[in-house]
Parts: structure tokens; C-alpha cells; sequence
């Protein structure tokens, strides 16, 4: 008997760039399913097939633009038409094929619907909440675009046979909003690998002749907040007379130029590195290391409230104390191991990282309880039982 072929559709990011996507591929193909993955190039991944641990990899033109609204649309139309073409090409290979589509954006239904008169399966990955995305991001919510894409979630949702949940807030949106059916409803957080080579942390003690290193790992666009990051540095230095403090910023987004010229703006430029998007993730382990506390300035947004950060995640791993906005997801995930401030409250950030950078058994404190929560609870081992749950479902309920 063929084995099922798995169809990874991912628009969003290339593949293994998603960290999300490449390691449910990996635990899926450990678990004896051939695994193929559909995903965009970029300049880190620009070949249009390699085969990376018995993972095939296609990859398809991307549609480079200024950004905005109508780039999107533009960009989303070109991903539907060559997963379509790169879809059959993989189905008329082998006809026994589950279609497991990682949104943003929600459009995949569409191929699930044109392959379901072959009965092919159709799991749908809930990586974000594109409506509530849409509004943070552009202030829109009466549009027609954001009432399509309530649509567009509300069909993804009803017409898979499975939906996985990136955690219970997600979950529990579904649910209430659309009606789903909790029992097809599988939660798979985007919990870290468990390290295998722990290391030891150390917490440098105030009044060392050293900077104050903080981090921020992650996207840079609009609904992120990394302009926030670079006023809580200005009011570090102007206000609380915090000189010896200096940030390093990893990762790329449509925000960025805004940030960088924001950070001239106000004279912080002395206390910052950019270092753009880094696809060696040893590199960006080793950042986090070197880094004494590690912030998140998402704000307080319906998105972002119900988002769980895979930042956090790779903070808590590390053993960093953490300064972030007080969020549901982020509470949920970092409990002991982090300051939390009031949402849009920037001085009382500053005076957090100020009060954490003299207190190194504070940091100290928050760093092994974020260590014990990812070993005990909060890890990929545990996510990936609760993925191969959701495909045990989707074959014990063939309808």
C-alpha cells in the first residue's frame, strides 16, 4: 500500500526558514509519512527544489513589491497560482496526498476544495489570526478585505478535517466565532526543541565596567513594535540617565526603514545594532546567549493578545530574563520567567530593564524558571504528540 503523502503549503516564509512548518515536516517524516513541502523563495532559499533530510522542497517566484495593501493582494495571487501548478504536480505523483496548509493567508481551502472530489484530506495549520492581522496592521476593520478574510478563515476552519491550533487563545477564537467543533480542534504550540547541550548562564553583576546587552529577535513590521523598543531606549538614556545600555535588533520586515530612521531621529543610534534577518539559527542561539535581557514590544493588539511569540519561547529556552508587554499568550507562556508591563506603559519598561540590569539574582531567578517550564511542560516533544494526534483523528474520521 502507498504511503500518504503530506503536502506542506506554506506561503508567509520559505522553507526551513519557518521554524514552525520545518519542524512539524521533520516529526511527521520521523513519524514514516513522505513529506513534501510547498513554499516561496528568498534570497537565503532560492532554489526551486532540494531535498533537506528526505524533505522534498519546491519553491516558487515571489512577488516583490513596495509593500501596502494591494502588494499583498498581489502577492497572494501569485502564491495561489503556483501552489496550484506545484500542487497537482505532486498529487499526480502520488494520488494519496493530505494537504496540511499553514496560513497567512487563508486561501488554501480553495486547493483542499479542488482536490476533494479525489478525496484528499485537508488539514488546516492556524499559524495567525489574518483578520485581527489585517486590522493592526492597517486600521481596517469595516473594509471589505477584512470581512473576506473573516470569510476566508471561517470556510478554512469548516471545510478541513482538522485544524490545528497554535495555542488555546486560537483555539478558543475558532470555537466561539465561527462554531467549529472543538473535537477536531488540535492545539500544536511552537514550543522549542529540548537542548541537548545545556549550558550554563551567567548574570553579570551591576557595576561591572560592561553594557547592559538587551536583545530583540523577530519580525519588524507595523503591528511588532520594535518602534517602541527604540523609545524605551531613549527614555533609558534622556530620562533615566541609562547610558550604558545597548541593543541589537535581529530580523527584517516592511517597518524597518521607518525604525532605522526613527532610531537617527532620536540620536539612539550609539545604542543599537541591526543586524537584519539571520537564517544561520546557530548564530541567532548564540545572540541570545550573549545577551543579558531579552524584551518583546509587541503591543497590546486583538492579534497580538492571543499570539504566543516563538521569541519568548527561544528566551525561556536560553535561561534570559525577559521584560515584555502584559499579554494572555505571553502571560500564559512565561509566567515567573518575566517582567510584565502595562501595555503601552514605557517608562515602566525602562524602569524594568533598569531594576533587572542591577539585580542579577532577579535575573537569575527568571532565567531558570523559564528553563524548567520549557523542560517540564512548554517543548516541541510535547507539541509533536499533539500533532500526530490530530493525524490519528484525521484517519479515524475519514468523513
Amino acid at each position: 500500500m502507498k504511503k500518504h503523502r503530506i503536502l506542506f503549503i506554506v506561503e508567509n516564509a520559505a522553507v526551513p526558514q519557518d521554524i514552525r512548518v520545518w519542524r512539524e515536516a521533520r516529526t511527521l517524516k520521523q513519524a514514516g509519512y513522505d513529506v513534501t513541502v510547498i513554499s516561496p523563495k528568498n534570497k537565503n532559499f532560492p532554489k526551486n527544489y532540494e531535498m533537506i533530510d528526505g524533505i522534498e522542497i519546491y519553491r516558487h517566484p515571489s512577488f516583490n513589491g513596495k509593500g501596502g495593501k494591494l502588494h499583498q493582494i498581489m502577492e497572494y495571487t501569485n502564491a495561489l497560482f503556483w501552489e496550484v501548478i506545484l500542487g497537482l504536480n505532486v498529487f499526480l505523483k502520488n494520488r494519496s496526498v493530505i494537504i496540511h496548509g499553514a496560513n497567512p493567508p487563508d486561501h488554501i481551502f480553495l486547493l483542499a476544495l479542488a482536490f476533494n472530489i479525489f478525496d484528499v484530506k485537508f488539514i488546516f495549520d492556524h499559524h495567525d489570526l489574518a483578520p485581527e492581522l489585517f486590522y493592526s496592521k492597517y486600521n481596517a476593520r469595516k473594509k471589505a478585505i477584512f470581512r473576506l478574510l473573516n470569510l476566508m478563515e471561517k470556510l478554512s476552519c469548516s471545510i478541513a478535517h482538522a485544524v490545528i491550533s497554535s495555542n488555546l487563545s486560537y483555539k478558543k477564537h475558532i470555537i466561539h466565532k465561527h462554531g467549529i467543533n472543538p473535537d477536531k480542534i488540535f492545539v500544536v504550540r511552537n514550543d522549542p526543541e529540548l537542548s541537548r547541550n545545556s549550558k550554563s548562564v551567567n548574570y553579570k553583576r551591576y557595576g561591572d565596567h560592561e553594557i547592559t546587552e538587551l536583545l530583540y529577535v523577530g519580525s519588524i513590521n507595523n503591528q511588532d513594535g520594535v518602534d517602541l523598543l527604540i523609545k524605551t531606549m531613549e527614555i533609558l538614556v534622556n530620562q533615566l540617565d541609562e547610558t550604558r545600555m545597548h541593543c541589537t535588533v535581529i530580523g527584517d520586515g516592511d517597518d524597518l526603514p521607518r525604525v532605522k530612521k526613527l532610531c537617527a531621529e532620536l540620536r539612539m543610534e550609539p545604542y543599537f545594532r541591526f543586524t537584519g534577518y539571520i537564517h544561520d539559527r546557530k548564530r541567532v542561539q548564540n545572540f541570545i546567549e550573549e545577551a543579558d535581557i531579552c524584551v518583546e514590544t509587541a503591543p497590546k493588539t486583538a492579534a497580538n493578545s492571543k499570539s504566543t511569540f516563538i521569541k519568548i519561547m527561544e528566551y525561556m529556552s536560553a535561561g534570559k530574563p525577559i521584560v515584555a508587554f502584559d499579554m494572555d499568550e505571553t502571560r500564559y507562556s512565561t509566567q515567573e520567567s518575566a517582567l510584565l508591563i502595562e501595555p503601552g506603559n514605557l517608562t515602566q519598561f525602562a524602569q524594568e530593564i533598569v531594576r533587572l540590569s542591577k539585580d542579577p539574582d532577579l535575573q537569575k531567578r527568571l532565567g531558570e524558571y523559564g528553563i524548567e517550564r520549557i523542560a517540564k511542560s512548554l517543548n516541541w516533544e510535547n507539541s509533536a504528540i499533539e500533532l500526530l494526534r490530530a493525524y490519528n483523528y484525521l484517519f479515524k474520521n475519514p468523513d
